[in-house]
């Protein structure tokens, strides 16, 4: 561009001569020089007049008149921008016209009149309309329409799922804040950002500008070679972030600092730059030690660019996240997300927020269309689970694998860790580090746990009792020891005898506690029970069995409330996860509130193909379908279950569907292809059914079935014939299945004791009252655990 001070030598020599060619000849190629002169040197009393003779003699020219169009935009000339546009787009309908015009419309609040030409460009099935609809999402947040904004976000993730998906996180953001403006009912946030040409700057102004920024620059090269300077002499960072990955806090020995770590913090300090040793503190959590380097580039320190994670037990998950803000998002602007391999040392470089979540939004100055920002933190508040799943996605089962070793030797009484360790490592893995786990002092309660119930379903000739009375009495006042052989004996008054005699002397052993609430749910005192579980989860909030079993028993108490607000909060930090959200949808419809758990399956209808793109509609309506059916199971209807169950093609629903139907020959069939597992429970629904439906003969044979199921779990069977000839007839099967669901079958106690008081009073005393559990009352009653 040609310097301001050159503008009127300029305009004297060249303007008079071009606008005297365009006047004796006012053709296309005349209309083009005299608006790219304009571009420079055009004073304002000659731009309006001037570009209005351009648009009306050229107006058969569409290309002029972009350009035309282009100058007056540039000039802030809108009404004059607008109608060569439009002209332009009479002519040649061509789509690059129409999108300028509709930025145009956009910049100067003509709403409407974009929506509708936006509206053709969907309709066309063009890409481009995406970003479109995102600019009209912004245009009505300017103007403080809420809903119209909300409107065009839920068109732009129907109609371009992809690019939803790309830029999901800038489009929850916008989501979050207009309908907070909704609830709230005032006018949304908006991103202070001055519109185009709104400041007309005169040559004085621009003057200003230039010596404000000779001054800031002067100011400012003078102290960034001074902190050069002092950083290449200090030769430290004080960017390292120390990190743990397990539950227990430590003490770590790091160069010459001695770092408290605890779960979910993430202390500072200061390092030398170069070789840092990193070892245990004796008589603290012990890790194998190691050297790290501290290394960099000149430029990266000076600028201060380094973050530095140490995390010295790798068990810790490093996430990277860079994300991009924008006014008009356009294609290949969006989010990236990585979770880091685990390591003792992350080194990364050009982190906005260390140890931070990026800001949901930000100003974005009038001179960038597009600010990236970055940031690192640590996954917190993760079930070991869930970590093996990222990594497994992310690098693979070898990977996954030496994390799982790692956390089976410094975690190793974790919950679930045992179990993961059996699964991935292999049995032969599971049963050496149990060995070496089992001698362990203090004792690792869960691989105990983990052991006893490998024994007992791979090598039932072991006599579990036999080996942990051993061990009792040769630790006769260890409550860990007699929680673990109270849980190897049959005899549950016996056992129960132990665990009262043990929390005598150990009244907040939390094992013991659990027994006991446990035992106190088989007979139905849930409050109690509920009382006695929460010693346990005080002394170990982290043990996923003891949080598991306090849910339960609130649900038996009917503690929906604290149960939808816990479940709530847990769904905050994990969005859209889907057992979540069914059990969200089951609490709000057991507790009446039906109309917010149909709101809970549409907005997770919504949003599922927003954030999914790519997902199959079968699956999609599968899915749907579980939280709907969660809804009628939680709330007894019956009858809206059967309805939904039968229009399913899913496998699952078939064995439901056929006693529903009272087609026992199809459910039979199930049965016997392995569909659905055959127990003593199911052969038990059938012979109510069949007796029911008048079947005798059909039913005493479903009844000798399940008798050889009894047979096999070493009962003769007379408890089952006790509760099939008393009194007391078991709700209809059907009913009974469907209320308490495939998963759900060990809290059919729990929900008859609320719905059919008189059968649970009655199971209770047969549970009290024999030595031992056979399989169809473990399945109701379950067993000490």
């Amino acid at each position: 561009m040609v310097p301001h001070r050159d503008w009127e030598q300029l305009h004297d020599v060249r303007w008079p001569s071009v606008k005297q060619n365009y006047e004796n000849s006012p053709t296309a190629e005349y209309a083009r020089e005299l608006l790219e002169l304009a571009v420079t040197c055009m004073s304002d009393q000659q731009k309006k007049p001037m570009l209005q003779s351009v648009i009306d003699e050229q107006s058969d020219n569409p290309d002029t008149l972009r350009l035309a169009a282009a100058v007056a935009y540039n000039r802030c000339v809108d009404e004059l921008a607008l109608d060569a546009l439009s002209a332009s787009l009479a002519l040649s309908h061509d789509k690059q016209t129409l999108l300028q015009l509709i930025e145009v419309l956009i910049q100067t609040n003509q709403i409407e009149e974009a929506q509708a030409h936006t509206d053709e460009l969907v309709s066309q099935q063009a890409e481009e309309a995406g970003a479109l609809l995102i600019q009209l999402t912004d245009a009505y947040t300017r103007l403080g329409d809420a809903q119209a904004a909300l409107d065009q976000l839920d068109r732009h993730e129907q109609l371009y799922p992809e690019r939803a998906r790309q830029f999901r996180k800038s489009i929850r953001q916008r989501r979050k804040r207009l309908e907070k403006s909704l609830r709230s009912g005032r006018a949304p946030k908006q991103v202070k950002i001055r519109a185009p040409g709104s400041r007309k700057r005169s040559f004085i102004y621009r003057a200003f500008l230039l010596v404000v920024a000779a001054v800031f620059v002067l100011l400012f090269v003078i102290p960034l070679l001074i902190f050069g300077v002092a950083a290449l002499l200090d030769n430290t960072t004080d960017k390292v972030y120390v990190v743990s990955g397990i539950s227990e806090p430590y003490k770590v020995m790091i160069d010459t600092q001695t770092v408290m770590l605890r779960p979910n913090r993430t202390p500072k300090i200061k390092l030398t730059y170069g070789e840092v040793a990193v070892e245990p503190v004796p008589g603290d959590f012990q890790f194998p030690a190691t050297r790290i380097n501290l290394n960099t580039t000149f430029w990266d320190r000076v600028l201060g660019r380094n973050t530095y994670v140490i995390n010295p037990d790798q068990m810790a998950l490093v996430t990277h996240e860079n994300a991009a803000y924008s006014i008009r998002p356009k294609l290949g602007e969006g989010y990236e997300y990585e979770i880091h391999t685990p390591a003792t040392l992350h080194h990364l470089t050009g982190i906005d927020y260390p140890m931070r979540e990026l800001p949901d939004e930000m100003d974005i100055p009038s001179d960038q269309s597009v600010v990236w920002k970055s940031a690192c933190n640590i996954i917190r508040n993760v079930q070991l689970g869930e970590k093996l799943s990222f990594l497994h996605d992310e690098y693979g089962m070898e990977t996954t694998a030496e994390y799982l070793e790692r956390a089976a030797t410094y975690t190793p009484n974790e919950p679930h860790v045992p179990s993961f360790t059996l699964g991935l490592l292999g049995e032969d893995e599971f049963l050496r580090l149990a060995q070496t786990h089992l001698e362990a002092r203090p004792v690792l309660v869960e691989w105990h746990r983990a052991y006893q119930t490998y024994i007992e379903s791979t090598q039932p000739e072991v006599d579990l009792v036999a080996e942990y009375r051993q061990r009792h009495e040769a630790e006769p006042d260890n409550p860990d020891l007699i929680y673990l052989y109270a849980r190897t004996i049959n005899d549950h008054e016996h056992a129960a005898q132990r665990v009262e005699r043990g929390l005598a002397r150990h009244p907040d052993h939390p094992y013991l506690n659990h027994a006991r609430a446990f035992r106190l749910k088989l007979m139905g005192y849930f409050a109690s029970a509920l009382e006695a579980n929460d010693r346990s989860t005080r002394a170990m909030p982290n043990n996923s069995t003891f949080a598991n079993l306090a849910y339960d028993l609130k649900l038996a108490c009917g503690h929906y409330e604290q149960l939808i607000a816990e479940t709530e909060a847990r769904l905050y930090e994990n969005d859209y996860d889907f057992d979540l959200t069914r059990q969200h949808v089951a609490l709000l419809a057991a507790s009446g509130q039906e109309r917010e758990a149909e709101r809970v399956i549409a907005r997770f209808q919504r949003d599922l193909r927003r954030l999914n793109p790519e997902i199959e509609p079968e699956t999609a309506t599968t899915l749907t379908n579980e939280l709907t059916l969660a809804m009628h199971e939680a709330r007894g209807d019956l009858d809206a279950y059967a309805e939904l169950s039968h229009a399913s093609e899913d496998e699952n629903y078939a064995y439901v569907n056929a006693l529903i139907d009272r087609d026992w020959d199809t459910a039979l069939n199930l049965l016997e292809q392995g569909i659905v597992e055959d127990s003593a429970f199911e052969r038990l629904l059938l012979f109510v059914l069949m007796r029911d439906a008048g079947q005798n003969e059909r039913a005493e044979s479903q009844l000798n079935r399940a008798k050889v199921f009894m047979r096999d779990a070493g009962s003769d069977g007379q408890e089952l014939a006790d509760l099939l000839e008393s009194s007391v007839r078991l709700p209809n099967g059907v009913e009974l299945r469907v209320t308490f669901g495939y998963e759900r079958l060990q809290l059919t106690y729990l929900a008859l004791a609320q719905t059919h008081p008189r059968q649970a009073e009655w199971l209770r005393k047969q549970a009290h009252k024999h030595s031992y559990m056979n399989d169809f009352t473990s399945m109701i009653l379950s067993s000490l655990d």
